[in-house]
């Protein structure tokens, strides 16, 4: 630890004024928006189609609708905020995960200057504007663009909180994988992994085991509520055929009782619209 502070605290040249390090990460940021909007209109896939049928349901309807597709409530209940602010046509609900994307890269560049230096940090925020991960996804109504922000933020403060000593970072530690887990099942892995991570280093006597405790503590308590659900839930029914984006016809139940375009009409299992088992009909495949 004591390497790690010493190593931050050598400078060989004049730090650049925050404010110089601010523009800079607005031009980066604002620069991704060139790759990262080639194709925002262009139809959903199925799984994207699915994730607005959740999301058009009533706030509280949406765990209960999560139960039959087995994901965590957190982005839909974000996307269903967001649909009422900017609607329900693919361009609009694709800006939210381009938001995650474009938030990546801010973010990596603190993490990459918390836990090491400017230079680490720069590169990491490089790395989050050119991820073609990110491109991809920061086109797409899902959640993997905020899966990035908060496992990026989940990473540092684990080497914050239990590498460099800052206590603070606990708590930061424990809201940013509950988040995560809310968000993604995937995030089961990280917290896995930084389970053995941290078992590792209580072993070689280099953490508190009371801190690490309580954390895994508190992550289990505000994620207990669903932890049923994700035990119960059935796999993910699939609309048979190649993978493809698709525009609805007419027949499609609309997402909102006024959206009447077939830019922006779907009929999925998950639809607040649509009864209980029934598949996605009459769809045409666009591309």
């Amino acid at each position: 630890m004591a390497s790690v502070a010493a190593g931050n605290a050598r400078t060989g040249a004049p730090r650049a004024p925050l404010a110089v390090v601010a523009g800079v990460l607005a031009v980066v940021t604002a620069g991704t928006l060139l790759l990262r909007t080639g194709i925002l209109d262009s139809g959903y896939w199925i799984d994207e189609a699915i994730a607005v049928g959740i999301a058009s349901h009533d706030l509280v309807d949406i765990p209960g609708a999560l139960r039959r597709d087995g994901s965590p409530p957190l982005f839909y209940v974000l996307l269903h905020g967001w649909m009422e602010l900017a609607g329900t046509g693919e361009s609009a609900t694709r800006v939210l995960s381009l938001l995650f994307a474009m938030l990546a890269v801010p973010v990596s560049w603190w993490a990459g200057n918390a836990v090491f230096d400017r230079r680490a940090g720069a590169l990491a925020a490089a790395g989050a504007a050119g991820c073609p991960f990110l491109t991809y996804y920061a086109q797409e109504t899902r959640m993997y663009s905020l899966v990035v922000v908060l496992s990026v933020l989940a990473g540092a403060s684990f080497v914050l909180a239990f590498l460099h000593g800052r206590r603070r970072h606990l708590v930061l530690l424990g809201v940013w994988l509950t988040l995560l887990l809310y968000t993604h099942n995937w995030a089961l892995f990280l917290v896995a992994g930084m389970g053995v991570a941290w078992l590792w280093l209580w072993r070689a006597g280099r953490v508190d085991g009371r801190d690490g405790v309580l954390v895994a503590a508190a992550i289990a308590v505000l994620y207990a509520p669903w932890v049923p659900s994700v035990c119960s839930s059935p796999p993910t029914p699939r609309l048979r055929g190649r993978r493809g984006r698709y525009r609805c016809g007419c027949s499609a139940y609309p997402a909102r009782s006024s959206a009447t375009s077939p830019r922006r009409c779907w009929r999925s299992p998950w639809s607040a619209r649509s009864g209980a088992g029934e598949r996605a009909t009459r769809c045409g495949r666009w591309r």
